[in-house]
């Protein structure tokens, strides 16, 4: 199962993805279709966790993805 609920993501002051509310159980198909730049390859990055968003949550096979870490300060 795959879920998202409130996901949002942003780069700099623009919104890419706003509030995506997102669920598929086993056996489901998803398709992901739109204009260049409307966050198609945002949402599967965040899918697949090489990038983490900063509000909202993901959850894959029921287990909670990792929240966004804050910058470490050295």
């Amino acid at each position: 199962m795959l879920e998202t609920q409130k996901l949002i993501k942003v780069f700099g002051f623009r919104p890419i993805l706003r509030s995506v509310d997102l669920s598929v159980v086993p056996g489901e198909c998803l398709i992901l279709f739109g204009a260049n730049g409307a966050g198609k390859t945002t949402l599967l990055r965040i899918l697949a966790t090489p990038s983490r968003p900063p509000g909202g949550s993901v959850s894959v096979a029921g287990r909670s993805l990792p929240a966004r870490q804050p910058p470490c300060v050295v």
